[in-house]
């Protein structure tokens, strides 16, 4: 199966910094609630980056929940798998009851190897540690 996206809440923030790299992977809120690149596997995911802002203030287009694409992180992901981010916002499989400091957020609809796309139904509205 293909990637696809079914766009579902997606609001406008302005980016901390140069998040450009950031594409198509999941973003925090920082304290100034500006949209912010991950910095460890155990930030909260506010949603997932939609557009690539190159500067600090610059407006970004992030999905709090629907169908996206998300890039894979090492590993990749299978079909089914429960979804959460890695250290750099990139979704990587869950192990629910094992990954428990980390928030688990969506399920791959489709298969990728690492750094690959693929379609993730998601939900961070309100997002749940992977216990």
């Amino acid at each position: 199966m293909a990637a696809y996206e079914v766009p579902g809440l997606t609001l406008t923030y302005p980016a901390s910094a140069d998040i450009s790299t950031s594409k198509f992977r999941c973003v925090k809120l920082n304290s100034s609630g500006q949209a912010a690149p991950f910095a460890a596997a155990t930030d909260n995911p506010l949603g997932i980056l939609q557009d690539a802002p190159a500067a600090a203030g610059r407006a970004s287009q992030v999905m709090h929940d629907g169908v996206s694409l998300l890039e894979a992180g090492s590993g990749g992901v299978t079909a089914g798998d429960v979804v959460m981010p890695d250290a750099s916002g990139k979704g990587v499989t869950c192990t629910v009851g094992t990954d428990t400091t980390k928030y688990a957020f969506g399920k791959a609809l489709s298969s990728a190897a690492s750094g690959a796309l693929f379609a993730c139904l998601f939900d961070c509205k309100n997002v749940g540690r992977a216990s």
